[in-house]
């Protein structure tokens, strides 16, 4: 290919002309290029990934009230943690929840965190109560008292009048579920939270909810 000529043909041409030309002309190359540096970029972050350690991830679903700030509440538990380098805290406050419908993004956030308990990844769930009720109702999630730590009982004494009463998925009574009120995220649409039988990281689990006490 002469570039040159190329370069003529193209500065003789309108801008309209142009792009029909390099649609017409160059569109699988440009595909093919597109699809390279995406699949490169991928690689790239799969393998930055695989470089850190999660200590805690935790889903935030229908905040309304936008009382969770991913970013910020990241970064400040993160400086209260004092994570190391390679450790990091994942939180998505991006799920929206709608049981009555069926709208592509609702249902990719449902089956988001049906995969991450189903794959043991996920720490705590916050979200409306009709939310958490949803999944405490499909799902084994952990009775708050399974979490008291002898060396912490100001904390339990603190979440214990939050806690409420509900059945599990295989209709076992328990205290499963913790109104977030007394909290920074309190807001005039309730947030709740459950924990997943299967959370990985209990005891950071404990961790923030000494920090959600804190004030902003």
């Amino acid at each position: 290919m002469d570039w040159k000529t190329e370069k003529d043909k193209l500065q003789a041409m309108t801008l309209r002309q142009k792009v029909g030309y390099l649609t017409t002309y160059y569109r699988w190359p440009a595909l093919f290029l597109t699809a390279a540096l995406l699949l490169v970029l991928y690689l790239g972050d799969v393998v930055h990934q695989s470089t850190r350690t999660f200590v805690l991830q935790g889903f935030v679903a229908n905040d309304d009230e936008q009382l969770f700030d991913e970013k910020l509440v990241t970064t400040e538990f993160s400086a209260y943690l004092g994570l190391g380098k390679n450790e990091a805290v994942v939180f998505d406050d991006s799920l929206y929840v709608n049981l009555e419908s069926a709208d592509h993004y609702i249902e990719a956030s449902m089956a988001k965190i049906y995969a991450y308990m189903a794959t043991k990844e996920l720490d705590l769930l916050i979200g409306p109560e009709f939310v958490v009720d949803h999944y405490l109702s499909a799902l084994p999630m952990r009775d708050f008292t399974s979490l008291q730590d002898p060396n912490n009982r100001a904390l339990f004494s603190a979440l214990e009048p939050h806690l409420h009463t509900s059945l599990s998925f295989d209709g076992v009574e328990g205290l499963y579920k913790l109104d977030l009120q007394f909290t920074r995220f309190k807001g005039k649409t309730p947030l709740f939270m459950v924990i997943p039988k299967t959370s990985p990281h209990p005891a950071m689990v404990l961790a923030f909810l000494e920090f959600a006490q804190m004030k902003k």
